[in-house]
């Protein structure tokens, strides 16, 4: 099996590639700013390898990334993507990385400049595809995670039994499952290099309004979860209220209008149908009563 290197190992989204590939017996290094929290979240495998760093601390990956023939990360920063982004990719292939696999993002696919969201991933994506001499490059191209509804929703839901949104209540959004991200990337990560390329997989497995989840939730809790529609600036402000969030960005998810469709051929990729919102949702139950 071919190493592989992960960075962004230790979220919601890389721990389970990392478990996936551990699985598959795949020999796999992480690079994790605490080791000890990487050791505890996977435990000892005699195929796992850990190494001390982060985006701006990097000695210790560009002595670990040679060996590896894949890499994989998911990086999270609002002003310096595309930066992270190119100094991990540049130092891979120019060790002899073959294949790099990215978690981007779906308004990557919503044309050019159509936002600061879709700038951002675009940025990050050209900054990878225009490295000389380059290995392959699949970009994952997720839409609105489950998991976004542990952020706010959770809190609504818990204390006033309701989810609020400034889009019209039958405004439809896209979602998907972190742990569908994860298995694609682990398919990816373990099919033969050349099958996938510079493949782009764009990942959208439902179109749910605010209207329609409120009635998953009601149905899976046990009790009425209602919609309330709150104004653009309401919903503005509480964005503002996570750190670090740029203007221009809490200005764009505001009210953020509807974009891209179901991928039917999720399952091909995949090798299962997706998980759905409600299997999701009875899945974390507990988190929302």
């Amino acid at each position: 099996m071919s190493k592989v290197f992960v960075i962004g190992g230790t979220g919601s989204i890389g721990h389970q590639v990392v478990q996936g590939l551990l699985k598959k017996g795949v020999p796999t290094t992480v690079l994790a700013r605490d080791p000890s929290k990487a050791a505890s979240i996977f435990g000892n495998s005699e195929l796992l390898n850990v190494v001390e760093g982060d985006y701006d601390n990097i000695d210790n990956y560009k002595n670990a990334i040679a060996g590896h023939e894949r890499l994989f990360f998911i990086v999270a920063s609002f002003d310096k993507m595309a930066k992270y982004k190119h100094q991990f990719a540049s130092l891979a292939y120019a060790a002899g990385v073959k294949q790099v696999v990215d978690v981007s993002n779906a308004q990557r696919s919503s044309g050019y400049r159509a936002n600061a969201v879709n700038w951002l991933h675009l940025e990050a994506e050209q900054a990878v595809l225009t490295i000389p001499n380059r290995g392959f490059y699949v970009a994952l191209r997720p839409s609105g995670f489950f998991t976004n509804q542990l952020r706010g929703d959770v809190f609504t839901i818990k204390a006033e039994g309701v989810i609020v949104g400034s889009l019209p209540g039958d405004r439809k959004k896209a979602w998907i499952s972190p742990s569908d991200i994860a298995l694609l990337a682990i398919n990816v990560l373990t099919d033969a290099i050349e099958k996938n390329k510079d493949a782009v997989y764009d990942m959208t497995s439902e179109m749910l309004s605010d209207d329609e989840r409120a009635k998953i939730f009601s149905r899976v809790l046990g009790k009425d979860i209602k919609h309330i529609r709150i104004s653009a600036v309401e919903e503005y402000n509480n964005l503002m209220r996570t750190p670090g969030m740029p203007h221009i960005i809490a200005y764009n998810l505001t009210g953020l209008p509807a974009f891209g469709d179901i991928d039917y051929g999720l399952p091909v990729a995949l090798g299962k149908e997706p998980q759905s919102m409600e299997e999701w949702i009875i899945l974390n139950k507990d988190k929302f009563l």
